[in-house]
């Protein structure tokens, strides 16, 4: 962190005087104070300005739950400059059990689960659900809406039944890079049959952020 105002050399003997202490010494702590080590709501992160290579911060995301995410300034990075250094994900739940005939991504009759970015960022996505479907060979598969982008197989956890009635807990990890501040929410789909989602999950961590978007 660059200094506000830098400290003039001084000689063995001389006293640090109010006004040295007022013009060279204070703004300097208040600096540190202010822009170094701060804690910070997710409107306040969007507001930052004057910020320098090495500022850390740590961002309140959901002050209920106690999730606070410790990021650092990396001015290097093209656009997502804030680095995740730590700090619990985000998790949204539903446990309800749904069935769903549907050969397109749709929500089942709970909706859910969903969650909604704080910032625009790089995030490390997992669904997770316990599945199965009625007809043997089929299968059933979990993913997520990113806004207004509809699911995708991509980004799904899926259970293909073999021969003979069973269900699996299934899940599946994906680096989203390059997303806004939206929400995913969860849709499932089978290929045929009916299948049947229970104890849902949808889990976000950080990887880089932007404060201003």
């Amino acid at each position: 962190m660059t200094a506000t105002i830098p400290v003039p050399d001084k000689s063995p003997g001389d006293l640090l005087t109010t006004t040295l202490w007022n013009t060279y010494v204070a703004a300097n702590l208040n600096k540190l104070l202010n822009q170094g080590h701060r804690k910070v709501t997710v409107a306040q992160f969007a507001a930052l300005t004057g910020i320098e290579d090495g500022d850390e911060v740590y961002l309140e995301v959901d002050g209920a739950s106690g999730i606070e995410w410790h990021l650092v300034y990396r001015s290097a990075e093209a656009t997502y400059k804030w680095r995740f250094l730590g700090g619990p994900p985000m998790k949204s739940e539903v446990m309800t059990y749904e069935t769903t005939a549907s050969t397109a991504f749709a929500a089942l009759a709970t909706a859910g689960p969903s969650i909604a970015l704080p910032r625009a960022g790089d995030y490390d996505v997992r669904v997770a659900s316990n599945l199965r479907n009625d007809t043997d060979t089929r299968y059933t598969t979990h993913s997520y809406d990113i806004g207004v982008t509809g699911a995708s197989d991509d980004d799904s956890a899926t259970y293909t039944r073999g021969t003979g009635l069973s269900a699996a807990s299934v899940a599946a990890d994906r680096r989203k890079t390059g997303l806004t501040a939206v929400s995913l929410v969860s849709k499932y789909r089978v290929n045929a049959g009916t299948g049947t989602a229970g104890l849902r999950r949808l889990i976000v961590q950080p990887v880089r952020l932007r404060h201003d978007a």
